[in-house]
């Protein structure tokens, strides 16, 4: 795969990314606009239940898809292929209804024994699950043929764009949670149909071949990964279930919730790489260029790293005005962001570190740091939820995401001799001042205007690139933006 390629896959998944994570985004604050922070607790809690039931579903068989589809591909076994799609999806189908099933027939035994206090409305998001499981393996089924282009359609477009609709006529026209968390499920079974159709165009299913099948070998791979999907899940939203369990107050949990998808608007350019690096890395691993392998993941930390910090600072500087978005009930977390923002910095330095690990044969190493950060994650928002409520959450969840990625980078470094491009970070620091300069100069002239900080968010986001592109490019930097352009 040449450098034009790789960069064009990312530069398709970041701009779909960035849409889908806008109309995510747009989902959460039209709730609060229309419903108030307690309805938005209440579609919180039930979101959390949606995507961990979901994780589990999936039993890996996204990672298994992303591993193998690449390596038989390129060898042309196309029974094999279609076999790891078809067991991929069906297995996260069947799977994700039993576990719905479950969870809705002892419901009030999970209620009783964990003390979460689950809302009645929030269960609907139990049709959702086998829904969500099989949009998320058919997205990395799609990828493994390194086609980002239809997971971007069904995902950031199809799902996100139905969502924002639906969401925004039941909450503002109907005014009724019950009908959100209807017409957010809704918009999971558009996105399984059309990815489905993708993998059928992408010759990935067929109705006129008689697939093989390597359950044993994809059990053998994925189950484990299934296990630190799970406990990386648990790592980002152990805060919402442990707030649900300590507090018992949607709307503290509303203002939460708020404030950690503000912070997480950060997180879609890692996202827009870690949806295309899998495949590249099981690839170029499995053909012995280590040299190419280590030169990609050093240029996506850079720029993921880079630009994660100038949104952090962005964030931290304005975050009374962003926050304002939601209502007057959204006043006051200002201090939550700046210590998420820690962690999502973390996150985005360290990069695709997680996933060099488990596509390199270090599946069970990363399924061992996440487990790890997974428990001590519910530790420390059991201690500092109890003593500090929402910020304690906050510190808890900034705390594992900086650890996790700390011992998965330490990792790649020991057993790979693969590190993050710090050094190139550095260099782009000037580029970051030059914009904080302007962001802390607007808010001066500017103390509370939402347009003000909008526009200094254009104007030092310019200012960044223009820097950056002028003085701090290498050869190599200049190659790639030439790509993606």
């Amino acid at each position: 795969m040449s450098d034009k390629s790789i960069t064009d896959l990312a530069s398709i998944t970041f701009v779909g990314g960035a849409l889908g994570r806008l109309l995510q985004y747009g989902v959460y604050i039209a709730i609060a606009r229309g419903l108030g922070a307690e309805a938005l607790g209440v579609f919180s809690i039930g979101y959390v239940i949606l995507n961990i039931a979901s994780v589990v579903s999936r039993l890996g068989l996204d990672n298994a898809a992303r591993k193998f589809i690449p390596v038989y591909r390129e060898s042309g076994d196309q029974e094999r292929l279609v076999g790891v799609v078809i067991s991929s999806l069906g297995g996260a189908f069947v799977v994700g209804s039993i576990i719905s099933l479950l969870i809705f027939v002892f419901l009030g035994t999970i209620r009783s024994t964990f003390g979460v206090s689950i809302p009645d409305e929030a269960t609907f998001f139990l049709f959702g699950v086998p829904l969500l499981a099989v949009l998320s393996v058919g997205m990395a089924a799609s990828r493994g043929f390194f086609n980002t282009t239809y997971a971007v359609y069904a995902k950031d477009i199809v799902q996100s764009g139905s969502a924002i609709i639906l969401v925004g006529i039941a909450a503002f026209v109907l005014e009724s949670i019950e009908f959100v968390v209807i017409g957010y499920s809704l918009s999971l079974l558009f996105g399984a149909i059309v990815i489905s159709y993708y993998l059928l165009k992408l010759s990935g299913l067929s109705f006129s071949m008689k697939p093989k099948f390597e359950l044993k070998k994809i059990t053998v791979y994925s189950l484990p990964l299934m296990l630190s999907a799970v406990a990386n899940y648990l790592v980002t939203w152990t805060d919402i279930l442990m707030l649900g369990a300590l507090l018992s107050n949607n709307a503290k949990i509303g203002q939460y919730q708020a404030a950690f998808q503000t912070t997480a608007m950060l997180g879609f350019i890692l996202y827009s790489v870690n949806s295309v690096f899998p495949s590249i890395a099981s690839g170029l691993y499995h053909n012995g260029d280590r040299k190419r392998l280590t030169n990609i993941y050093k240029s996506t930390t850079k720029w993921t790293g880079g630009f994660t910090i100038l949104g952090s600072l962005y964030l931290v500087t304005y975050s009374s005005q962003v926050m304002s978005i939601f209502g007057n009930e959204f006043d006051g977390v200002k201090p939550m962001i700046a210590v998420l923002c820690v962690g999502y910095i973390a996150n985005a330095v360290a990069g695709p570190a997680g996933y060099l690990l488990s596509m390199s044969q270090y599946e069970r190493v990363e399924s061992a740091n996440t487990i790890v950060t997974a428990l001590s994650n519910i530790v420390l928002n059991y201690i500092l939820i109890s003593q500090y409520g929402i910020i304690g959450a906050a510190v808890a969840t900034g705390t594992s995401l900086v650890l996790l990625n700390t011992l998965r980078v330490s990792q790649a470094s020991y057993l790979l001799g693969i590190r993050p491009g710090f050094s190139s970070i550095i260099k782009i620091v000037p580029g970051i001042m030059v914009s904080g300069i302007i962001f802390v100069s607007i808010k001066f002239i500017y103390p509370s205007s939402l347009i003000a900080a909008l526009g200094a968010g254009v104007v030092g986001s310019l200012a960044f690139i223009s820097v950056v592109y002028l003085f701090l490019f290498s050869e190599r930097d200049q190659l790639l933006f030439e790509s993606l352009s």
